[in-house]
């Protein structure tokens, strides 16, 4: 917003001349006076609304500190180390529930068991010459096949499938072995035993997800928020602009003062 205050000054009286006017208007100085609006002896400082988005956009909290909004870059940083911290302890809680599955996996679960089992039903005799035709029937009469690799969905399914219960080890006789259709078997104590570490580990997994998640939109949140608090900043500052204009009364030529404030 711009304002404009013209004040006569009579410096050379009501006869000045328009040439005489000129001259002086064009040596005289430009002088502009910074000031803050809430302090007159604050001088003007204003600041990049763009360089604290990008500051707090890396770092949050930092754009605050730019625009001297301390609280308020204290509370961003405060939440970014906590988030970062959950999903630090989060992330290493799911990680030794995953190492301890797996190795009770390895000790509990036989996959050697697993495929006598497929040949029993089969017909196809176990064998390392047979492993083809045994995960080809395999593939026939089920929804999932066991993987090749100890990888995540070879340590998922062992566990969640019913087709795999007849390879713990105190799975019995099987679990299809009495009733191939059945639409609630009894599932192996280790099995669920098993399942409940695996579901430890995915929400421990899923609240370091929810940790990085929360770090994110607080970088988006803190950058945003610094662009506006500079914003605001620089509204309450003003620029005070004073020089020479012409102006015509009455058929002559005046010398004014000219007070520009600009907000």
């Amino acid at each position: 917003m711009k304002s404009v205050v013209m004040v006569i000054v009579l410096i050379f009286g009501i006869s000045a001349h328009a040439s005489d006017f000129q001259e002086l208007a064009l040596q005289s100085p430009f002088v502009q006076y910074p000031v803050s609006v809430e302090n007159d002896n604050v001088p003007l400082h204003l600041k990049s609304a763009g360089r604290g988005f990008i500051f707090s956009a890396v770092v949050p909290g930092t754009g605050q500190l730019y625009a001297g909004s301390y609280i308020k870059a204290a509370l961003f940083i405060a939440v970014e180390a906590a988030s970062w911290y959950m999903y630090a302890h989060y992330n290493q809680e799911g990680s030794d529930l995953e190492d301890q599955f797996h190795v009770y996996a390895d000790e509990h679960w036989s996959e050697p068991d697993y495929w006598k089992w497929i040949s029993q039903h089969s017909g196809i005799t176990y064998s390392e010459e047979n492993m083809e035709a045994l995960r080809t029937w395999e593939h026939e009469n089920f929804s999932h096949g066991l993987h090749r690799q100890k990888d995540q969905q070879y340590y998922e399914m062992i566990g969640k499938y019913d087709q795999f219960n007849a390879a713990w080890d105190d799975a019995g006789i099987g679990l299809l072995d009495q009733n191939w259709d059945t639409s609630n078997p009894a599932r192996s104590e280790n099995r669920l035993y098993y399942e409940d570490l695996r579901d430890e580990s995915n929400q421990a997994f899923k609240r370091a997800t929810t940790g990085a998640t929360i770090a994110l939109i607080n970088h988006i949140v803190s950058a945003m928020d610094a662009s506006y608090t500079i914003y605001r900043h620089n509204q309450k500052q003003i620029t005070t602009s004073m020089y020479l204009q012409q102006k015509r009364i009455n058929n002559q030529d005046f010398p004014l003062l000219t007070l520009e404030l600009c907000w």
